[in-house]
């Protein structure tokens, strides 16, 4: 029984790379009540099967754990689960915290898979090909969209055809763009670090063109998502590798990733026009560019023409940034009614429809800190802090002097920097569960294959 378990956590190890990138669609719809939607995608049924087959190396996990290092795992999650009793929404609270635990499982126990080095980097090459086919699908998806396949057909979200600005954004198989981009994020930065090791290494030409290649595309698929918080949280990531890589390495060489940088989301902004070209509005190949750069400049940067566009939206679109700005305002003022406790797991909808009836109780926050300090106050925001600060003393003072390792302290910037643009859990386990994978490259203890 015990070598059959093995295999199918095996089976599921090696599924996680390419499951994670199926966060919404397909979806499987299981009904509603005033204040969520009850739904299953892929990633939470994984989540689920590998979380529960995790629970049979729990007692041997602890039993290498000190008090410290318990406390540290076990503290927000045990606090998250009782704060259940005084929250306005229980069920929600539930289903959360279930997530929650199943999460803290499966990453205590991949974290404690002994795994050959080749293996993990197999799985993470297996991510970045899948972010490279999600890349293409995206790609697809945009290009259908604007010859006239319905949106049905191409799992395109409803903000993200033509109609709305003049060219698709694709969403990929997420619930919308943001994620999409988000879900890029770390198969970006594989890209970038076996680029990084291959050209250290002086691997032959042709294995650097590829890794530029699929550096180039990845980095092109980021930009088309036109999520602005992958987007934003990708380059502040990359402008901490370089100041660290120059700084406090002198390795100057890897400026040449900015060319690269440039030459991608310059693409994208080809391919932007392109399509605005090909889509049936009146907006052409230069309205399309200039209406992106408009956009992710956040209106700063506005050189349009003077048309009447057959779009939806004719220039920057500025509720999209109030709506977020407005909805942590109001997270804010509810907070401060409970702010020692929170409202409870599962409560920030219910708190923020008490704030303002207008909004419906199935609202989300859109910002996970502010969903964090709403639903779980003070105490809860304390736990995270102490243990952000312990572990970030532990990764300077044990991690960094290993030069690659930079390239998880960049993952971890680009993922806490997009952390201000959503809330949630089921559509971003691909942080939770991929990142604590990609930790275990950088690991010196020896590896022997899993069993």
């Amino acid at each position: 029984m015990k070598k059959w378990l093995n295999k199918i956590e095996n089976w599921l190890l090696w599924a996680l790379p390419v499951v994670v990138f199926f966060s919404y669609l397909p979806v499987f719809y299981l009904g509603a009540n005033e204040s969520m939607y009850f739904e299953l995608s892929i990633p939470l049924i994984w989540l689920f099967i590998f979380g529960v087959l995790s629970l049979r190396k729990m007692p041997a996990v602890w039993r290498n754990f000190n008090w410290i290092r318990r406390v540290l795992w076990l503290a927000l999650p045990i606090y998250a689960t009782i704060s259940i009793i005084w929250s306005p929404n229980k069920i929600r609270g539930i289903l959360v915290a279930g997530i929650i635990w199943l999460i803290l499982f499966s990453v205590l126990n991949i974290l404690s898979l002994k795994l050959r080095r080749d293996k993990i980097e197999k799985l993470l090459e297996v991510h970045m090909y899948a972010g490279v086919a999600a890349g293409l699908f995206g790609l697809l998806q945009s290009f259908l969209d604007v010859v006239g396949i319905d949106r049905a057909a191409t799992g395109l979200c409803a903000g993200c055809t033509y109609q709305a600005i003049g060219f698709p954004h694709p969403n990929g198989f997420a619930i919308e763009p943001q994620f999409f981009g988000n879900l890029l994020l770390l198969p970006n930065i594989i890209s970038l670090l076996f680029l990084y090791n291959d050209i250290k290494e002086r691997k032959n030409k042709s294995q650097i063109a590829l890794d530029v290649v699929l550096t180039f595309f990845l980095m092109m698929s980021l930009f088309l998502t036109f999520s602005r918080g992958a987007i934003y949280a990708f380059m502040l990531a990359v402008i901490c590798y370089l100041v660290f890589t120059c700084v406090k390495l002198h390795k100057f060489s890897t400026l040449l990733v900015l060319p690269l940088i440039v030459l991608s989301f310059g693409s994208g902004l080809l391919i932007q026009g392109w399509l605005a070209e090909l889509s049936p509005t009146n907006e052409g190949f230069s309205h399309g560019i200039s209406r992106s750069i408009e956009q992710m400049s956040l209106g700063k940067i506005d050189f349009r023409e003077d048309i009447e566009a057959d779009s939806n939206f004719s220039g920057y679109i500025e509720e999209s940034t109030e709506i977020r700005l407005n909805m942590n305002d109001i997270a804010l003022r509810a907070w401060k009614k409970k702010a020692l406790f929170g409202t409870g797991l599962g409560g920030a909808g219910i708190a923020i429809h008490e704030e303002e009836p207008n909004l419906s109780s199935r609202e989300i926050v859109q910002n996970e800190y502010l969903q964090i300090l709403l639903e779980l106050g003070i105490v809860g925001a304390v736990f995270i802090v102490i243990c952000a600060i312990l572990i970030s003393i532990w990764f300077v003072a044990k991690k960094f002097r290993d030069d690659k390792f930079i390239f998880f302290g960049v993952l971890l910037i680009a993922y806490l920097a997009t952390m201000g643009f959503f809330s949630g859990l089921p559509n971003v386990l691909h942080i939770y569960l991929m990142t604590p994978v990609f930790y275990l490259l950088f690991q010196k203890r020896p590896y022997v294959k899993i069993e």
